[in-house]
């Protein structure tokens, strides 16, 4: 499992590197992706955040979940199975047998 973090409620003024700087207390910040708006000039809310490993990813969210970031107070979750970076739909697809 990836040790990957969904990041909601953030401010618009918000940057990676300030995201960066807010997890790094916890431990090791691999990446930081905010997602943008579909046409791909302003940032949403939201962001992910990949820590080292799980354990510093469960302190960071135990931590930073309703805390103030730039002026907002941020939700930290995990993120779902389907944002991993390891899930793919056919996964568990077994093709049928010839006979």
């Amino acid at each position: 499992m990836t040790p990957k973090i969904y990041i909601s409620k953030l401010s618009q003024e918000t940057s990676d590197q300030d995201i960066c700087a807010h997890f790094s207390k916890f431990g090791t910040v691999v990446s930081v992706l905010r997602v943008k708006s579909l046409d791909g000039k302003k940032n949403t809310d939201c962001g992910y955040v990949v820590m080292g490993n799980v354990r510093e990813m469960n302190n960071a969210i135990n931590k930073l979940n309703n805390t103030k970031l730039n002026g907002n107070m941020i939700r930290v979750i995990e993120a779902h199975y389907i944002d991993q970076d390891n899930w793919h739909p056919y996964r568990s697809y077994q093709p049928r047998r010839r006979y």
